[in-house]
């Protein structure tokens, strides 16, 4: 026997923001906090890899063709335009964009959030991403966390 539903719609309650200026706020804050981690932590393994595949990919190298790469090849795209825009491939400036996208999926949290819920939520909720140890460990890194959460 076939069972039929009625469709139905959920509404969901939407807030408008409250205060543009609390969005740069947390984005600023995020930002100062993620490149004090990035700057203040010690090298991980894995970060030399990807800045290398990095260089390689920004000199015109392709990824599976010139050198072994068993990831999908959007990271080292990613990192590439780096050294394309500044002409630099240097450790630092890749943990800082890598902070950049902490920051900014901090930020985008906090806007889903604030809409949903309210603006002291989305508030709260981009603070506690921000000091989740994960996100504290991880997203300061040249690594993939940083950029494929956003």
């Amino acid at each position: 026997m076939l069972t039929t539903y009625k469709s139905f719609s959920v509404k969901l309650q939407t807030h408008p923001p409250e205060r543009p200026g609390v969005a740069w706020a947390v984005f600023v804050l995020a930002l100062a906090w993620f490149a004090h981690l990035a700057l203040n932590r010690f090298v991980d393994g894995y970060e030399g890899y990807y800045a290398l595949i990095a260089q390689l990919v920004a000199g015109g190298s392709l990824p599976y063709l010139d050198f072994f790469y068993p990831q999908m090849p959007v990271l080292p795209y990613f990192y590439a335009l780096l050294p394309w825009a500044v002409g630099s491939t240097d450790w630092v400036l890749l943990r800082l964009v890598t902070a950049a996208c902490a920051a900014l999926s901090a930020l985008l949290l906090y806007l889903l959030i604030q809409r949903r819920v309210g603006q002291g939520p989305g508030v709260m909720a981009a603070l506690l991403f921000c000091v989740h140890p994960f996100v504290m460990s991880e997203f300061s890194l040249v690594k993939s966390y940083a950029a494929t959460t956003m």
